[in-house]
């Protein structure tokens, strides 16, 4: 080999060597989610969702998935950290919808080392239903002391039982009392066609008289029956603060739960 050879094969090698360092320094990965949403539709509330969501990488280096945060009520069970080039990985997920109702949708935060998306968001969406419905759902009492008692009506029905049977209706107060019956044909809502139930709440208006003595100033509990017969109650206009809102519950029947409960 002439000495003229030698500085040309070298200048070669050199510029070889040089293109593949640029190629190096030039790879990056790509982060791509063929689904960053997930829509679980109508669920039950109570019901846990889980999905897994893919991630790829059509980048030319290894991509990392740095930190994968999720929003409140969501929770990530585990994840890919590395995903090699042209390959992909998941992000598993999961939801409690004990604590949602009506359209929620709940986000995850995916940090990545893609210097074009360092930052991604992942979505979960469902249309979350109570089991057990009541329409119009509340009971507001605004009325002058005196004045008569006033009732309350409320339909209730099951969305994934046509045949419930309610057995008990308990309130939390004593100067409210409750009784049910089965719905009439106009007070049925359109939205099932299984069995409903009329459940209707009275608050006295009448002040409740001092105890005697050797008595004790609490009222029983009241219990609703089919009959409207009720217990002594209480005001229904009080001068002192009212406690805080509760509950009437609802006890029923079916081959899937031993009862539910309504707030109004």
């Amino acid at each position: 080999m002439s000495n003229r050879t030698r500085p040309v094969i070298l200048t070669l090698l050199a510029l070889v060597a040089a293109a593949r360092l640029a190629a190096a320094a030039g790879a990056a990965p790509k982060v791509v989610i063929p689904a960053p949403v997930w829509n679980a539709g109508h669920v039950a509330r109570g019901e846990r969702l889980a999905t897994d969501f893919v991630i790829r990488n059509e980048g030319d280096a290894v991509l990392e998935l740095l930190e994968v945060k999720p929003a409140c009520g969501c929770t990530v069970a585990s994840f890919d950290a590395k995903i090699a080039p042209g390959g992909e990985g998941k992000v598993h997920a999961e939801l409690d919808t004990t604590g949602f109702l009506g359209a929620i949708a709940k986000g995850i935060t995916v940090l990545t080392n893609d210097p074009a998306n360092p930052r991604l968001q992942l979505t979960i969406q469902a249309e979350v239903e109570s089991r057990m419905r009541a329409t119009p759902g509340y009971a507001r009492y605004i009325y002058v002391q005196g004045h008569g008692e006033a009732p309350i009506g409320q339909t209730v029905w099951a969305t994934d039982f046509p045949d419930l049977e309610i057995r008990e209706v308990v309130s939390p107060y004593p100067f409210l009392t409750t009784s049910f019956r089965e719905a009439a044909a106009d007070e049925r809502s359109p939205d099932t066609t299984g069995r409903q139930w009329r459940v209707i709440t009275t608050c006295s208006p009448t002040p409740r008289s001092a105890p005697s003595p050797g008595r004790s100033s609490s009222a029983p509990t009241t219990r609703g029956s089919r009959s409207s017969r009720s217990r002594s109650p209480a005001s229904c206009a009080r001068s002192s603060p009212p406690p805080r809102r509760r509950s009437t519950s609802v006890r029923s029947r079916s081959t899937r739960r031993s009862g539910s409960a309504s707030r109004w």
